[in-house]
């Protein structure tokens, strides 16, 4: 009967998406092998300089070191952290530290390497250990001795067992200036680049590092730019800053200035601030962007929370002066939304559209407009699998497929989970999740041991089914029901076996109250929650907090969506305004953007493929763990407080202008 039906099925269902090509070149946040705009060179720490330069010498004496600094970036422009911090913005522990960040600001430069050198012989915590080997790298970097900071981040590295692609931001940062101070261009530029691909969609970090790379290449002869302009070309950064060098040189007058590589980034006045026409970014006249959600009727709630979470973002990205916010309205209905996305792109001129959000208004927008040109885009958050992506439609939704992978992927890494149970009840929706759970156990070369369906009418149906998986021993079972049958199958269970069984459902169980009034029900068990709410991780614990401080209510699920989605779409529409490439090449690059919603690790034919959050019920607790890669290990993991740092400060620092009070104003909208 169930192949029957499957058949039946399969007719009705659009073509099955078939070979999934990973896409191991040009990612953003990946390693050295999967490093973007490297032309031929990659980054390495592994060759050791040759010497070690002697003790300081002049200018460094106390007779100079008398000018301080107030700000930081005024000594290390690279420098993430401020006095008395860390990276990630958290007060520094170790008073030695905050001592010598004192004398580093007052000018005195040996006595605060005095006091690192000594800190460093002491045991110290991990966040104490990085924010010293910060400030001596950074001070023997300002002092004229970049080998020292080669030879001590290198070692820093390698001395935990990690490599190149696990060099984060801050220190690619660092590594960058170091080997352009040392004479070592190439591999200046390549950790340059590093940097950037680990950079994006942050445009504060984007900023630093074309700033480094301006530097370094106003401090070079015409003939070393001529030989970078042909080994770069390939880079979509590099190449423009090298060409806009040389063109600047070109049309102005010849300067006599030479500038030391030793302290090259003195070649752009500190705290200038990089022109934007100069660089391309964007026009005095404002970008507009199109936004085509339901504002009225009975699906004006997930609409107007999906647009709040669009202007944040706009928000984050500091882009409410340069973005232009056009919104239409499609009242929930397909028609009305082909007409109004049409409008917008035609009569309105918006580069970009976030919407529609329901499943028939982006299949009827799709039909009526694809494909667009190629200067448009759509970003639709359907989440109905039959949506047809490319051409222009990019589609960032919780779909059934999303959610299938991320509970067998969840349940491999998490619990080493390789046989299943199938329930599904007989309806449209069931059947699909069943299907699409077939056809991923596949793939992925689970079993399936067990296998049925259920009428939901039928009140009995799961008792029944209760008793199936009892005799056949069934230790994990997945139910595209809703959340109320899961429970009811969950307590019709004996108690013997539903201890050691496994209960996994998709997002449609993520129900707080219910899941908190069932906990005993629900124990062991595996749910998608592309949300959290109760999340321990900064970057959502700080979203809510600038969503309630900005519109005085908490965000949902559909908030964290649009956020998302709207920070990944105008961070390549900026970068493609800045460096001429086209959209889809700049999305087909990202790979781990670790979002508040799931963490994208590609996108594919316009599908934004993510891994979705997950939170687990077990010893009458609730677990989150989320997809991510620590050292080198890609796989999910339980978030804890104590996890990855690295991981936890990028996060914090992806909304850390959200709470700015530059950014209260409202963006603006019509």
């Amino acid at each position: 009967m169930i192949q029957k039906e499957k058949k039946k099925f399969l007719k009705r269902v659009f073509i099955e998406k078939t070979c999934l090509v990973f896409l191991t070149a040009f990612l953003f946040f990946t390693g050295c092998s999967q490093i973007p705009f490297l032309s031929s060179t990659k980054p390495s720490y592994k060759e050791k300089p040759a010497a070690v330069a002697p003790a300081l010498k002049e200018p460094y004496s106390k007779k100079k070191e008398i000018e301080p600094f107030s700000d930081i970036h005024d000594i290390f422009p690279w420098a993430l952290w401020d006095y008395g911090e860390g990276v990630g913005g958290l007060p520094l522990s170790n008073a030695r530290l905050v001592q010598a960040d004192q004398y580093i600001k007052e000018g005195v430069y040996e006595r605060a390497l005095n006091i690192l050198l000594d800190l460093k012989k002491a045991p110290l915590s991990p966040l104490s250990k990085e924010a010293l080997i910060l400030r001596l790298a950074s001070l023997y970097l300002f002092m004229g001795e970049p080998e020292k900071t080669l030879s001590l981040v290198t070692n820093y590295y390698q001395e935990r067992n990690l490599s190149v692609a696990d060099v984060d931001f801050q220190f690619s940062l660092i590594f960058a200036y170091a080997y352009g101070a040392n004479g070592n261009i190439e591999q200046s530029l390549a950790w340059f680049s590093q940097a950037e691909s680990k950079a994006f969609p942050q445009e504060e970090k984007i900023q630093l590092v074309k700033k480094g790379v301006k530097s370094l290449l106003s401090a070079l002869p015409d003939e070393s730019l001529a030989q970078l302009s042909l080994a770069w070309r390939s880079s979509k950064v590099i190449s423009v800053l090298v060409a806009q060098e040389r063109a600047k040189r070109i049309t102005a007058p010849k300067s006599e200035q030479t500038v030391s590589l030793k302290k090259f980034w003195i070649a752009v006045p500190l705290g200038e601030p990089i022109s934007e026409k100069e660089e391309g970014v964007l026009s005095d006249n404002k970008i507009k962007i199109g936004i085509l959600l339901p504002l009225s009727g009975r699906f004006a709630q997930i609409g107007r929370s999906t647009k709040k979470g669009i202007e944040l973002a706009v928000l984050g990205l500091n882009l409410q002066n340069k973005v232009h916010l056009i919104t239409a309205n499609t009242y929930g209905e397909p028609v009305t939304a082909a007409l109004e996305a049409k409008r917008l792109f035609e009569q309105e001129g918006v580069s970009l559209i976030f919407g529609p959000l329901l499943s028939d208004c982006a299949a009827e927008v799709g039909r009526k407009l694809t494909p667009l040109p190629p200067s448009k885009a759509l970003l639709t958050f359907s989440k109905r699998s039959f949506l047809r992506t490319g051409a222009g439609i990019y589609r960032l939704g919780p779909t059934v497929e999303s959610q299938v992978a991320s509970l067998l992927r969840a349940g491999k890494d998490l619990f080493s989970l390789k046989k299943y149970g199938v329930v599904f009840p007989s309806t449209q929706i069931g059947e699909y999740f069943a299907d699409v759970f077939r056809q991923q156990a596949n793939v992925n070369n689970l079993d399936i041991t067990y296998e049925t369906s259920y009428f939901p009418e039928d009140k009995n149906a799961l008792l029944v089914v209760a008793e199936e998986l009892e005799n056949q021993k069934v230790l994990n079972v997945f139910l595209s029901g809703p959340l109320g049958d899961g429970i009811r199958l969950s307590t019709s269970i004996k108690p013997y076996l539903r201890e050691k069984m496994w209960l996994l459902g998709g997002a449609h169980w993520y129900l707080p109250a219910k899941i908190t009034h069932s906990r005993t029900a629900l124990e062991r068990t595996i749910i998608t929650a592309p949300f959290y709410v109760n999340s321990a991780r900064p970057i959502v614990k700080q979203f809510i907090s600038s969503f309630r401080a900005k519109f005085g209510t908490s965000p949902d699920f559909f908030s964290a969506q649009g956020f998302d989605g709207a920070t990944l779409m105008l961070a390549a529409l900026k970068n493609s305004l800045e460096t001429g490439a086209t959209i889809p090449d700049i999305l087909s690059s990202i790979s781990f953007y670790r979002g508040l919603s799931g963490t994208v690790i590609r996108v594919e034919n316009g599908e934004f493929v993510r891994y979705l959050p997950i939170i687990v019920l077990q010893n009458r607790k609730i677990k989150e763990a989320y997809f991510t890669r620590q050292n080198q290990v890609e796989k999910y993991f339980f978030y804890k407080n104590s996890e990855n740092t690295a991981s936890k400060k990028e996060d914090v620092k992806k909304l850390d202008n959200l709470t700015s009070s530059k950014h209260q104003n409202s963006v603006e909208t019509h």
